[in-house]
């Protein structure tokens, strides 16, 4: 079982508020009112957790990057150096590609 601060929670229940919306809306315009009240936090605390709304949009796609990485370190670990790097950049392309839903308005 995984011990994860109530800090920790909060950050991930606040960027799947945000991904759930821009799939929802197909864009980031959200209010961070809107964001708040759908998280279930107060005002600030999206605020406090991230900064500006720039800045949540960004460790929105950092996670899913972070994410894209770890699967492909784990299947590619045993290759070489430009073999892996291939196969990074294919992976990350399929990725974003997959789910342009997320990513198009993300980016």
């Amino acid at each position: 079982m995984t011990n994860i601060s109530g800090k920790e929670r909060r950050r991930a229940q606040v960027l799947a508020v945000v991904e759930a919306s821009i799939r929802e809306s197909g864009d980031v315009s959200f209010s961070m009112k809107e964001l708040a009240e759908k998280a279930e936090v107060s005002f600030a605390t999206p605020f406090n957790l991230f900064g500006k709304k720039e800045d949540i949009l960004a460790a929105l796609l950092n996670s899913r990057i972070v994410e894209q990485a770890q699967l492909t370190t784990e299947r590619t670990h045993h290759e070489s150096g430009f073999e892996a790097l291939l196969h990074v950049a294919s992976d990350s392309c399929a990725g974003y590609t997959s789910d342009a839903e997320l990513f198009k308005p993300l980016l």
